[in-house]
């Protein structure tokens, strides 16, 4: 689950509940308790309103166990302070080329902080990929990948505070970016009865079942985990253009 601050960072939103519409002159809504996160604590860990640090690198590391990122092009999608990037790094399985998205832009500062002097190629836009459909296609471009596409494209709960539809609306629209992989992961509706109505703060649980039919839909070559927290929490979900 996203911890306490996040928790407290959401009741102290002026919206209760985040929408996705498109933003007038403003921030959008989904980035809302990020940008709340990062005007009480600096663009810190705890602005990523994760639960911890352990929960975090274990999604990265089924993430690393279950799509292939090293030598390729990686496409991350929220990125926050590119943890991924240092995650990969340490266990070296270090992409070609990383390109980092993020909406907040005190969290892209720091990304961009964090890869100085990086031995990997890497670029770092700020822009918000729910409401701008193009985003994802040009950061490919404006990194050197001429067909704007990215060999893995990844979300790593940056689609924590959509629904469920309006978060397979912007997979629909990365999975075309995706050469070989699409990976992201989510909260699941179907864990445990004893935590499905547990507090989340800003994030909302996706039906699991409608994901997977999405995912199926495109790909059969499917892979899903739902093994790695306890009561099921947590789901990851990558989609494959060829075999392993």
């Amino acid at each position: 689950m996203l911890g306490r601050l996040a928790r407290s960072v959401a009741r102290s939103l002026k919206a209760t509940e985040p929408q996705v519409g498109a933003p007038s002159g403003g921030m959008g809504d989904h980035l809302k308790p990020y940008q709340e996160a990062v005007d009480r604590f600096g663009a810190c860990f705890e602005a990523t309103l994760w639960a911890s640090e352990r929960h975090q690198r274990t999604r990265f590391e089924v993430l690393a166990r279950e799509c292939p990122f090293e030598g390729l092009s990686v496409l991350d999608a929220g990125c926050a302070r590119a943890e991924l990037l240092a995650y990969l790094g340490e266990h070296a399985t270090m992409p070609r080329l990383y390109i980092g998205i993020e909406g907040v832009d005190a969290l892209a500062s720091a990304a961009r902080a964090c890869l100085h002097g990086c031995r990997v190629p890497s670029l770092i836009l700020g822009g918000d990929f729910v409401h701008d459909e193009g985003l994802l296609s040009r950061a490919a471009i404006d990194a050197g990948e001429p067909d704007g596409r990215a060999d893995v494209v990844v979300f790593s709960g940056s689609l924590n505070t959509l629904r469920t539809e309006a978060a397979i609306g912007v997979l629909e629209r990365a999975w075309p970016v995706a050469r070989h992989a699409l990976a992201f992961n989510f909260l699941s509706d179907c864990c445990d009865e004893t935590i499905r109505g547990g507090d989340t703060g800003p994030a909302h649980r996706f039906d699991t079942r409608r994901v997977l039919e999405w995912a199926l839909s495109q790909t059969p070559l499917v892979r899903f985990r739902q093994d790695y927290f306890e009561g099921g929490h947590d789901a990851t979900v990558v989609l494959r253009r060829g075999a392993d």
